[in-house]
């Protein structure tokens, strides 16, 4: 792809067992309680379970939960050995300060690949016009939730949604290909249908990262914004290794570089 001087002829595939159980939890929270949850997420993050997804996605509203206001929604997919232990990595989205105060609450049900997959993809329908940007960040709730007030305040219609993800510290990982990633992954998705609403909605993902780019780390090379808010995805270190190998084996430059560099 751009950026990426060469031409893939195999892969190594490294194989797991699979795991005995897969299954989520679902919460959703009015948006007011914002105030509240995104601090106590935050608190969490070095907490939560490796065999669990922590995922809160923010939109104007819920249609898959029949939620005409906005909410708050907490899908966290879980693999785990058997039942109890899936229920177990789950249970820390048990103690939400204002869990009594959920719409809907399921600590723990089966799942599987397609239920997930269905559930993801209900906020990005085809024949929409899209919009993205994202950061990694590892600042406090106190520095974020400023910038998530806004992004609350602004955000269009659904199926337009502000996702954060958990993270979490990581081991160093040396051979990965982009090299930065940080506790927190958020990342705002802009889906309108209509082009007349161009104007209204097309900056709104990458006005509100820029406005929080003061507390990233750098950005995800996926749903990113590299045209109109370039940003760093890789260490410097790691560019400088990948500028002297370009040199090397591109020195004419057929391969195209990444938008913003």
């Amino acid at each position: 792809g751009p950026g990426f001087f060469a031409v893939v002829t195999a892969f190594h595939l490294k194989l797991y067992r699979r795991p005995q159980v897969c299954g989520s939890s679902l919460y959703v929270y009015p948006t007011e309680l914002a105030e509240e949850i995104y601090p106590w997420a935050r608190s969490i993050s070095a907490e939560v379970d490796r065999r669990v997804e922590l995922q809160i996605a923010a939109s104007r509203s819920v249609p898959g939960m029949g939620l005409e206001t906005p909410g708050i929604v907490f899908a966290s997919p879980v693999f785990a050995d058997s039942e109890q232990e899936a229920i177990d990595a789950l249970a820390l989205l048990e103690t939400c300060p204002v869990r009594d105060k959920a719409i809907a609450a399921v600590p723990y049900a089966p799942a599987d690949l397609d239920v997930w997959y269905a559930g993801i993809m209900s906020n990005y329908p085809d024949a929409h016009r899209y919009t993205a940007d994202n950061i990694w960040t590892s600042a406090s709730a106190d520095d974020l939730m400023p910038g998530i007030t806004t992004i609350l305040e602004t955000m269009p219609p659904h199926p337009s949604h502000f996702l954060w993800l958990n993270w979490g510290p990581s081991p160093p990982r040396q051979d990965m290909a982009y090299s930065l990633e940080d506790e927190i992954y958020l990342a705002l998705y802009g889906v309108w249908e209509d082009p007349a609403d161009d104007a209204a909605y097309g900056d709104w993902a990458r006005s509100n990262m820029a406005a929080m780019e003061h507390l990233q780390t750098g950005i995800q090379l996926a749903d990113e914004n590299l045209a109109q808010r370039p940003a760093p995805f890789a260490t410097a270190d790691a560019m400088a290794r990948l500028d002297r190998v370009r040199a090397e084996y591109d020195p004419a430059v057929r391969f195209h570089s990444w938008m913003g560099r």
